[in-house]
């Protein structure tokens, strides 16, 4: 294949190309009698005539060859083979080989149900043969499976023979003897069951009878056991059954507990009246020590308890009046540099605590917002007082403690100090003492 040689020929760039308009058609050789011209054959068309078969054999990675004038169909070969991983591309031919009839032969999965490649030779639209096509594959050869490489039915010995190799092969069974070996053992397998259920009820009967309930246990032997394998060291009977064993007690194990009984029974007498003593003696000392202590013009006290909800301590007197109920409390110091102060927790009789904060500062400005060192669960009251402002030596400034309206919170609250000084100026301080004494709720 090559491009035109001759004269008047152009390079790719000033070839002619196909005009972007007009009507596409077919060419005619024209009719004169009925006025129909012939088509004119534009270079145009010739141009892309030829560039469509040229580029499929540049597409197969051939080279034109002015010589070769088979490289259009080598090209289309090639292209259908690499898309298949060969170099050449051979078709398969549907019959008509030798020995073959011209039927053609389909390929497909089953689609009857019973799944694998079946194939059907038709003749025209008539159906000749059909059939399935042996499958065989080994799956995991690592492991020495080997996938079949012939089967077929030996008319000589009436069985089906399966090879792998020319010399590993075999027969295979039919069905239906595997069923007769499948029947005479399961009639194998009842008789023996049956001998066996035979063998284990007399069994069963000699040694220990019939369990009762579907909790007993079949008694299988009773032995002597030597004394190195029992619990104390001495020969005593063991039962087995099924599941376990068991030693058994003897005469001799019974009168050696009753024995150990009566000793117990004894001791346990003489510890009961010692004990007894005892508890009334602490009876004794603890009225002393709570009860009997009240003199004359006192109350005794009977009891001291804790309130669950409230966990407040109660005292209760000997005369049936709770004479107080007291909470508790909880302190603490707060050092967090430049505030400091302490506080103390109450607790409510709702489980909630009362939490007072002291707290003080020497560098608050007047516009500081100062957060309490512990949240409440909602605003707390509060009291502000500060002291003059000393920033200018030698200039008295009295400051006017406040806060911005608004900016207390349960976490905080910005200040809002101002200062007047002895020239009359009104300003927002800047050097001050401070001290916040906040009250509130807080859950724990």
């Amino acid at each position: 294949m090559e491009l035109i040689i001759g004269t008047g020929t152009v390079v790719a760039a000033s070839r002619d190309t196909m005009p972007a308009t007009g009507t596409p058609g077919w060419a005619t050789d024209g009719d004169p009698a009925s006025s129909i011209p012939a088509t004119d054959f534009p270079a145009s068309h010739y141009n892309m005539t030829v560039a469509e078969m040229v580029q499929v054999i540049l597409d197969a990675g051939l080279t034109l060859d002015r010589t070769n004038w088979g490289q259009l169909s080598a090209a289309i070969q090639k292209l259908i083979a690499t898309a298949f991983g060969g170099s050449t591309f051979t078709p398969v031919q549907q019959g008509g080989g030798p020995n073959q009839t011209a039927d053609k032969i389909c390929i497909g999965a089953d689609s009857t149900g019973i799944g694998g490649i079946r194939y059907a030779l038709m003749n025209g639209t008539v159906l000749t043969d059909q059939g399935f096509i042996l499958r065989s594959y080994a799956p995991n050869p690592a492991v020495g499976d080997t996938a079949f490489t012939n089967i077929y039915y030996a008319g000589g010995l009436g069985r089906v023979w399966a090879a792998i190799s020319a010399s590993v092969f075999g027969q295979l069974a039919w069905y239906s003897d595997v069923l007769a070996v499948q029947n005479s053992l399961a009639a194998a397998l009842a008789a023996q069951a049956d001998t066996n259920a035979d063998v284990q009820t007399k069994m069963g009967t000699l040694v220990s009878g019939t369990p009762q309930v579907s909790t007993d246990a079949q008694g299988i032997k009773i032995v002597q056991a030597a004394g190195s394998t029992s619990p104390d060291g001495t020969a005593r009977p063991q039962f087995y059954f099924n599941g376990g064993n068991s030693f058994l007690g003897t005469l001799d194990d019974i009168a050696a507990l009753k024995s150990s009984i009566a000793a117990v029974s004894s001791s346990l007498s003489s510890e009961v009246g010692t004990r007894a003593d005892q508890v009334s003696d602490l009876t004794t000392q603890v009225n002393n020590r709570i009860v009997g202590l009240a003199g004359s013009g006192f109350i005794s006290v009977q009891s001291l308890v804790v309130d669950q909800t409230s966990q407040n301590l109660t005292l209760n007197l000997g005369n049936g009046v709770v004479a107080q109920v007291y909470a508790q409390v909880q302190t603490g110091v707060i050092d967090e540099d430049p505030v400091f102060g302490w506080w103390e927790k109450t607790r409510l009789p709702n489980g909630q605590w009362l939490l007072k904060q002291y707290i003080t500062c020497a560098s608050w400005a007047g516009n500081a917002p100062v957060n309490f060192p512990i949240a409440y669960a909602s605003p707390p009251q509060i009291t502000l007082t500060t002291s003059d402002d000393n920033g200018n030596p030698g200039t008295h400034k009295s400051t006017y403690p406040n806060y911005v309206r608004g900016s207390l919170t349960a976490v905080g609250v910005t200040l809002d100090v101002w200062f007047r000084d002895t020239s009359g100026n009104f300003e927002q301080s800047a050097t001050f003492d401070g001290n916040i004494t906040a009250v509130g709720v807080v859950n724990a």
